[in-house]
């Protein structure tokens, strides 16, 4: 729960970014894997492009990550004018909470039957050599996925926060405060402002506008 707060309290802050960054918060909460190896999860989206301070719109749902493409379903967005400032603490609060708790059978849907990830947990940083020994993916030239197309600028030596590993698949969280840990020996993240239909409808190809601060969930997999 503590990682939320902490990200929550950075991206609503009017004061947390002085000279307004552009960013993003961009993660998934995975809940279950079935046979095909399709991802069913929970996400949180927040999008500051133009890094303003003001409070942005939250959305949030369930969804799931199938042949490398990601569906959200019943996407609700919560925004700070539509209620008072108690009210909308209050609905923070249990957003935060619904987003931390366990995965219950009740959350599921598309198919996905079971809460069965736990033997899929890894939580531990690791770097690219550790990765490619271990779970056979090489991230210096693996595909990475997240909510916006993104892509990691890594070497050898650097390391990446490990959540799950599957047959074929890690997933990884990045904590992409730029100002905040300049220097630290971390993967760096790429994530475009652009939707995929944007994405692809110029070419598929990055044009180097990216957030400059980023929280978010990465699905990696070999090419």
């Amino acid at each position: 729960m503590k990682k939320y707060i902490v990200l929550l309290i950075l991206c609503f802050s009017h004061n947390a970014f002085a000279t307004g960054p552009s960013r993003a918060t961009l993660n998934i909460v995975p809940l279950s894997i079935n046979e095909n190896g399709s991802l069913f999860y929970k996400y949180m989206y927040i999008s500051n492009p133009m890094g303003s301070h003001d409070i942005e719109p939250i959305f949030y749902g369930v969804g799931f990550f199938k042949d490398r493409k990601f569906t959200n379903l019943q996407e609700q967005v919560l925004i700070y004018n539509n209620y008072s400032e108690e009210k909308y603490n209050n609905e923070l609060a249990k957003l935060t909470i619904w987003l931390n708790s366990s995965c219950k059978i009740n959350d599921l849907k598309e198919g996905f039957t079971s809460c069965n990830l736990k033997e899929y947990v890894v939580n531990r940083l690791m770097n690219a050599a550790e990765i490619k020994q271990q779970y056979g993916i090489d991230i210096t030239k693996a595909t990475s996925y997240f909510l916006n197309p993104g892509e990691l600028d890594v070497s050898e030596d650097e390391s990446i926060y490990i959540s799950y590993a599957f047959k074929g698949a890690i997933i990884a969280e990045f904590n992409q405060l730029r100002e905040c840990i300049e220097g630290e020996d971390y993967v760096n993240v790429l994530i475009t402002p652009l939707s995929y239909d944007e994405f692809n409808d110029a070419g598929g190809k990055f044009s180097g506008y990216f957030y400059e601060c980023v929280n978010a969930t990465g699905i990696i997999m070999n090419n």
